[in-house]
């Protein structure tokens, strides 16, 4: 997620059909809306033909979908687009089974494709404009099943990367004694989290969107 500045103008000699750029005229809202969102489509489809994939080899992405994805993300904000929330994904965590070997390369791709993303966003100048968050919608469980991995948890870690963010673990570790039916003990409620992110890094009130008010816990410099 990533703070708004003013668009850049790309020049094109292409122009869009009329279908497109035609007035429609209908008295019909859902059409209408329709008919706006295709044109929105189409437009930016059309900007993002500008936008070049080389500059992803010069930052050593993995060829990985993570990797990829962050490269174009990188270019997209480059690119000056309005958009102020990019999602990407990095399945494969869910390890019944020879969860080691699975996470040592989960976690490689995960490292090497975020250290390519903040090195371009720094070479851009983007570096602290851009925050990244990297959650899991899981935990996974303490004990180690029969298979070599472990079945769904509860509790997990959030990371939190940027040039604006503090450099500091919050938070303690948990115990791998102290459990509640076999599962970690969260020390941190995710909603400290999340209005940290809404207040403090998009200025958007964070109580009716996570259904209180929860103190910030304390990401930025």
């Amino acid at each position: 997620m990533h703070k708004l500045r003013p668009l850049k103008i790309w020049e094109s000699t292409y122009q869009l059909p009329p279908l497109v750029t035609g007035a429609r005229k209908t008295d019909n809202s859902l059409l209408s809306y329709i008919h706006e969102s295709a044109d929105v489509a189409i437009k930016t489809s059309h900007r993002l033909d500008g936008i070049e994939s080389t500059t992803q080899n010069k930052f050593r992405y993995p060829g990985t979908n993570l990797g990829r994805n962050l490269g174009l993300i990188a270019q997209l904000i480059e690119s000056g687009l309005s958009t102020k929330i990019y999602y990407a994904t990095l399945d494969g965590f869910d390890t019944h089974s020879n969860q080691g070997q699975a996470h040592r390369s989960l976690l490689t791709d995960l490292a090497d494709s975020i250290s390519a993303f903040t090195k371009q966003l720094e070479e851009q100048g983007n570096g602290k404009r851009v925050c990244v968050l990297a959650f899991s919608e899981f935990g996974r469980r303490v004990r180690e099943n029969a298979s070599g991995g472990t079945d769904h948890g509860t509790a997990a870690p959030v990371f939190v990367f940027g040039s604006s963010v503090k450099q500091n673990v919050i938070g303690d570790h948990p115990s791998l004694t102290d459990l509640e039916q076999g599962d970690l003990k969260f020390k941190i409620d995710y909603r400290t989290v999340y209005a940290d992110l809404l207040k403090n890094w998009l200025n958007i009130d964070p109580s009716p969107i996570i259904g209180g008010d929860f103190n910030p816990v304390g990401l930025f410099s």
